[in-house]
């Protein structure tokens, strides 16, 4: 029984540890915004293949909510997201 505990706290380090090198979604966001400067969702979308709409819009909502972007729309029914003022790395 020991060894069978012993193997699961083992995997669930395992998990932690692989959890916390990759960068999440809300990271990546930041930074292809502090990269590329303001973006529409859809450009979002195409800098970050690799993440789905669901997990975008989430990461958007909590990044906003957060105060760590800003959006706003100029009209047409899109919405241009930037990086706060705060947020922005220095030069």
């Amino acid at each position: 029984m020991a060894t069978i505990l012993a193997e699961v706290n083992s995997e669930v380090q395992d998990r932690r540890a692989m959890a916390q090198e990759k960068p999440s979604i809300d990271e990546w966001v930041l930074g292809a915004l502090q990269q590329h400067g303001t973006q529409t969702l859809d450009q979002i979308g195409k800098l970050l293949p690799e993440v789905n709409w669901a997990q975008l819009f989430l990461a958007i909502d909590r990044l906003s909510r957060s105060g760590k972007i800003s959006l706003w729309s100029p009209g047409f029914g899109d919405y241009l997201i930037t990086v706060t003022q705060g947020q922005r790395p220095a030069a």
